[in-house]
This record gives C-alpha cells, sequence and structure tokens, in this order.
C-alpha cells in the first residue's frame, strides 16, 4: 500500500521524466475547474504578466500571465468555430489545458 507521503502527482512525474503526455495540447473543458489553464504561451494572446498561485490537487503552481485563449474546434454538424476564453492563466508546467464548462454557456467568452 502506497503512503500519501509516498504519492508523486502524474503531472508532476511526466514533467520530471519528460514523458511525452498526449494531451498535452489537448482542451479539455472540465466542470469542476475554477479557472481556465493554458500550457502553452502561443496560445494565448494580449497575455499579461502576473505572479499568482494557485492549487492544482497538492501542488501549488505559479501562474506566468494571463491572457485570451482561442480554441478552435468542430462542431457535432462538422464546422469549424472557435471560441475565446477570457482571463486564462497561463502555467507552462501544467499538464494539459482546461475551460470551464461554464464559458460554453456564457456570451461573454
Amino acid at each position: 500500500m502506497i503512503r500519501d507521503d509516498e504519492k508523486i502527482s502524474t503531472a508532476y512525474l511526466a514533467h520530471a521524466l519528460k514523458v511525452v503526455y498526449l494531451l498535452k495540447d489537448s482542451v479539455i473543458v472540465d466542470s469542476s475547474a475554477i479557472v481556465h489553464i493554458c500550457n502553452n504561451l502561443k496560445q494565448l494572446k494580449d497575455a499579461e504578466e502576473v505572479i499568482k498561485e494557485v492549487f492544482a490537487g497538492s501542488q501549488i503552481l505559479t501562474v506566468k500571465k494571463i491572457g485570451i485563449m482561442v480554441i478552435n474546434y468542430v462542431d457535432v454538424q462538422g464546422i469549424k468555430r472557435f471560441l475565446h476564453a477570457k482571463d486564462v492563466y497561463f502555467i507552462p508546467s501544467f499538464h494539459t489545458n482546461y475551460v470551464l464548462e461554464d464559458c460554453l454557456n456564457s456570451v461573454r467568452y
């Protein structure tokens, strides 16, 4: 049995071992997320530098910038679309990109 103090987060382990994480460039719509997160600065526009910290599981991660992420996708009818997620936190060490589910139902995004 693994004790809590022996557990290593998957994101940290993948980063430390330089393992290729297949979802790194994906955008996950997360109903439990409380912020948008982007791990690739090339996906952000109008990014402003900040120094903030956020909790991710048992880790504290540093937010480097906040900006707008343009998300390209194909809808169920095969039409290419995009949306702009505002106030996206840039955390380069994060394992993938997260967008709050609420933004899909909001005209603000």
